[in-house]
């Protein structure tokens, strides 16, 4: 009896291994999408989403009680930008979504990387907003990972920081991570700066922006500077969370 028990108690702990390294190995696609929300759907290898990770609060009020486990990845994707929308995340002033894409199969990673651009822009188009998604892929680079966890952003977000930063090294990592993803893609747009592995659809919305006049019409009044005693200036895109004059 105990050479019996014995031998099935090492058939449940195999069989416990093995559920373990298949739920492991279970994670073929991981799609990450960014607004403010900030969302991950690890994917299975037909597709199917097998994890949703939420990464802020904001996260959690987009999936709200979505069940989104067994589903096709292109549905849950359909309905987390469509919950982004009706949330009011993403509207005619903030209208960038940040897509980044990670597969086991270099091919089914561009297919994904095409097929959900499209997904977004669709979505969007719906709802009559004129958006702009970037599309990257997912590296789950060490210092990105640490830089998300220092900052408390998504890894995501992090990734994208550090190849503007590597573009222009005059930016800092604390100064782009207070900007939202818009603002982002709005400084990528605005200094013309082109990413690797990095693509683009659309244009970021500028109608939360003031223009450079009214910049420095207040920049006038804030300094106490006198118009005719300006005599060069430099008006640049720049968005800060807090700013002291």
């Amino acid at each position: 009896m105990k050479k019996i028990l014995g031998l099935a108690l090492l058939v449940v702990a195999a069989l416990t291994l093995a559920g373990c390294a298949q739920a492991e190995s279970a994670i073929a696609s991981t799609i990450a999408i960014d607004v403010n929300p900030s969302v991950v759907l690890e994917l299975d290898e037909n597709d199917k989403v097998v994890n949703v990770i939420m990464n802020n609060e904001d996260a959690v009020i987009i999936v709200g009680d979505m069940d989104l486990i067994g589903v096709d990845y292109n549905i849950a994707v359909n309905a987390l930008i469509g919950s982004m929308v009706a949330n009011g995340y993403i509207n005619e002033l903030t209208n960038s979504v940040l897509l980044s894409i990670q597969s086991d199969d270099s091919t089914r990673e561009l297919e994904l990387k095409a097929t959900l651009t499209q997904a977004v822009n669709d979505v969007l188009d719906g709802a009559s907003i004129e958006g702009s998604v970037i599309t990257q892929g997912l590296d789950f680079e060490d210092d990105a990972k640490e830089l998300s966890e220092l900052l408390g952003i998504s890894e995501a977000k992090a990734e994208l920081i550090l190849d503007i930063i590597e573009a222009d090294p005059r930016l800092t990592v604390e100064e782009l991570a207070m900007l939202s993803i818009n603002d982002l893609n709005l400084l990528l747009e605005a200094n013309n700066i082109v990413l690797n592995n990095v693509e683009k659809t659309g244009n970021a919305s500028e109608l939360g922006i003031i223009s450079a006049e009214e910049a420095y019409q207040l920049a006038l009044i804030e300094s106490g500077l006198d118009e005719l005693a300006v005599i060069k200036l430099r008006v640049d895109l720049r968005t800060f969370k807090d700013y002291n004059w």
